[in-house]
């Protein structure tokens, strides 16, 4: 039986991804709860049974960032898989989340530079200007502009995301779908690994010296010379095994990057760059 949402449902989903995709964001986890948070007026439409929709609700229960006001698309387009999801044809949750990984990197950097990057500063340089004298006129057209605009943008990007899922279902489900699962796949992990190498650096201070004080082993530039990023790729690693092999929490994960940057800083072994007067 083919389900579908309603045009109110689809709404609320929308209005709760615009006021509160950061709801209760953290390092951990990012807009995680947001989303999830968003998605459940879906999810309680599409599987009324309690434990079907507890099943649901878990493919939203990992790490997940995007720009906000563009990435609706996606909240528009999982709305759409999720209904073939729940109608028993062949989409998972798996391929939901690796969609969604797929798109938030390329989503962000296009939001980011066309509103946050740009349009944002437009509008704050000319309410700055319509501010001059001290008139309220300023800060009164920033917050309705910026707002009503956002609003259009959000509205326009979720329902096109939408529609664009529900075409393009017919080609995830088809006969070149394993494929496109394994592409899909391959994309989203490039894109957390990039996430990764931009979003982590860690390197280290200790160098060797002789007795004439003369720098005898760089450690880092020698291991750069082997493998640029060792260091924060070894930790990236161990994060990715502690969580996946040994079901380590993420807060688990950060109090151990703690432990070992302070143990670090310790021993010499990182230096935090800190100078005291």
């Amino acid at each position: 039986m083919e389900k579908k949402l309603t045009k109110k449902t689809l709404h609320k989903v929308m209005m709760r991804w615009y006021h509160g995709a950061t709801t209760c964001g953290s390092y951990a986890m990012m807009c995680m709860l947001g989303y999830a948070c968003a998605m459940f007026p879906a999810l309680k439409e599409l599987y009324p049974d309690v434990e079907e929709r507890k099943q649901a609700i878990k493919t939203y229960g990992v790490y997940y960032n995007t720009e906000l006001f563009l990435g609706a698309s996606i909240l528009g387009m999982n709305c759409a898989l999720e209904e073939v999801k729940a109608s028993g044809q062949d989409v998972d949750g798996d391929m939901i989340n690796n969609i969604r990984t797929s798109l938030m990197g390329p989503i962000a950097g296009i939001g980011d530079s066309l509103l946050i990057g740009t349009y944002l500063p437009i509008l704050l340089a000319i309410a700055v200007s319509l501010s001059s004298g001290g008139s309220i006129f300023g800060p009164l057209f920033y917050i309705v502009v910026w707002n009503l605009s956002l609003y259009g943008i959000v509205r326009f990007v979720f329902n096109k995301g939408y529609h664009m899922g529900k075409e393009g279902v017919g080609f995830i489900i088809g006969e070149k779908a394993e494929k496109l699962k394994n592409a899909i796949s391959k994309v989203g992990l490039i894109v957390t690994g990039a996430v990764a190498a931009t979003w982590a650096g860690v390197s280290t201070q200790l160098n060797i010296v002789d007795g004439a004080g003369n720098t005898v082993l760089n450690l880092q530039s020698t291991l750069d010379s082997i493998y640029p990023g060792l260091i924060t790729f070894g930790l990236v690693y161990l994060n990715w095994w502690l969580m996946a092999k040994k079901k380590f929490t993420p807060i688990k994960c950060i109090l151990l990057m703690f432990l070992l940057a302070f143990i670090g800083v310790c021993v010499g072994f990182f230096n935090p760059g800190l100078s005291y007067v």
